[in-house]
């Protein structure tokens, strides 16, 4: 519910920006002579195109974003199950062990993604989950000295390598986003487009309303699509769904 109170605030608080911008270029421009002056400048055509490719480019690299973290939830999962199913090949008397420490080890690796914005708080609960495959690589390092097991430091241990590195690379994608600089350049251009949007509005006698919150709505909305993209754990666009492959396999193996 916060989550969607501060997005709301954030889309209101775009708008009435872009709107004031548009009602502060119309009135410059009124107040100018702009209304002689009908045709757009070249000044103008260039922040508006300037402001178009600025959102094409975060858009799409927010896109880009979010379909690597589902991509590294769906690998996780593949990554987990294949470790899982290789704890077989380990004696027998370690076995019952290690499958329940993989229970564990799937519990804390999606409470970790419960409430990624309380960072200390998902900091230690990766580190929980962290010390819990510092449980699974011992058990697993004492069964491949097992001279009867040959097959384990063959199969078990790379496919307990690449789980782990797979939640290394989540990690750092969590907190991937635009840069600040980036977010700035292109909310200072979508301002200055609202104000020369109104600045072009001057050109007519009166100013359209519809026109001016339309443009005001719809350009916060995208903007706020980009930033949402970057918070993909809280947002209202999320990979949430992704995880359902974990809580599924969770469950099998529980």
């Amino acid at each position: 519910m916060h989550d969607v109170i501060l997005g709301l605030a954030l889309v209101v608080a775009l708008f009435c920006a872009f709107l004031l911008c548009i009602e502060s270029g119309f009135r410059f421009g009124h107040a100018g002579g702009r209304a002689q002056r009908s045709v757009p400048s070249t000044i103008e055509n260039g922040v508006f195109a300037l402001l178009a490719l600025l959102l094409a480019f975060a858009f799409g690299g927010g896109i880009d974003r979010l379909n690597a973290r589902r991509e590294l939830v769906l690998r996780e999962a593949n990554a987990i199950e294949t470790a899982y199913r290789r704890v077989d090949l380990l004696p027998a008397r370690e076995q019952p062990a290690m499958r329940a420490i993989f229970a564990r080890y799937l519990d804390a690796r999606l409470a970790a993604y419960d409430n990624v914005a309380d960072r200390p708080a998902t900091a230690a609960k990766f580190a929980a989950a962290e010390r819990i495959q510092d449980e699974i690589w011992t058990v697993a390092v004492r069964a491949s000295r097992d001279p009867s097991r040959q097959s384990v430091p063959i199969l078990v241990l790379p496919a307990l390598n690449e789980m782990f590195d797979v939640t290394t690379n989540r990690a750092i994608a969590l907190y991937v986003q635009t840069p600040p600089f980036i977010m700035a350049v292109l909310v200072g251009v979508a301002l200055l487009a609202c104000a020369l949007a109104g600045y072009s509005m001057a050109a007519q006698p009166a100013r359209s309303g519809v026109h001016s919150f339309a443009f005001a709505a719809i350009l916060a909305l995208t903007v706020y699509g980009v930033v949402d993209l970057d918070y993909a754990r809280y947002g209202a666009i999320r990979v949430n769904a992704a995880d359902q492959v974990l809580t599924r396999l969770r469950d099998s193996i529980h």
